[in-house]
């Protein structure tokens, strides 16, 4: 009886390159940012920006309004362009990818073994980029977390920035307060000297000389 001949399929053809198309978990990464990002612009909101600014919300909304759009372009730039940066310099989407095509062929031997077939390649028919492709999960969920920790950092520097415009605000409406009771003290002193002499002020200077004068003829 002849021995049975060990067949192995010819390796499937190459991926086209994915490097720079982002596949199903690189975009699912992608989309959490953005809800994330923009989540924090609306935070950020108008209503909330001219709260802490109401003398210039009611003499100059316009600029103000530009102040606020200005300030939520540059956060959201700088967040996109950090996101961006982290991407590129890790390769975050080309080793997302590959890890894609890894869980892929790894879900097909599974069905293959479950219907009881032969696995179409064995593991020493790999390539080497194949074989490290699958120890890339750590790498790939420090990524992650890394990016996570990022926009957590960026959430809590713009709550602490609310926190200080909110006490900011208060320190101003305390000074104005102050200024106006200062205002109102020195009215009240006015109004009293005024009050106290027949001619006011006038009177009273006329008064102070008169009695000088009066000083001086004595002596």
């Amino acid at each position: 009886m002849p021995a049975p001949t060990t067949r192995y399929p010819s390796p499937p053809p190459p991926d086209a390159p994915t490097a720079s198309t982002p596949g199903p978990r690189a975009a699912a990464l992608t989309r959490i940012f953005e809800s994330a990002l923009a989540t924090t612009i609306r935070t950020h909101s108008y209503a909330n920006f001219s709260a802490c600014f109401p003398t210039p919300a009611k003499h100059c909304p316009a600029a103000l309004e530009g102040v606020w759009k200005q300030l939520n372009t540059k956060l959201e730039d700088g967040c996109r362009g950090e996101f961006e940066a982290i991407l590129s310099e890790r390769g975050v989407v080309q080793a997302l990818n590959e890890w894609d095509g890894v869980l892929d062929d790894a879900r097909r031997k599974q069905a293959r073994a479950v219907e009881g077939a032969v696995p179409e390649r064995p593991p020493h028919a790999l390539s080497a980029e194949q074989l490290y492709t699958a120890y890339l999960g750590p790498h790939l969920q420090e990524a992650t977390e890394l990016i996570d920790a990022k926009l957590q950092s960026t959430q809590a520097e713009n709550a602490k920035a609310i926190e200080k415009i909110a006490a900011q605000r208060k320190e101003m409406e305390k000074l104005v307060g102050d200024l106006e009771t200062l205002v109102r003290d020195v009215e009240s002193s006015v109004q009293v000297m005024n009050e106290g002499t027949d001619n006011g002020v006038e009177g009273l200077r006329a008064e102070a000389w008169e009695i000088e004068s009066e000083v001086r003829a004595v002596s």
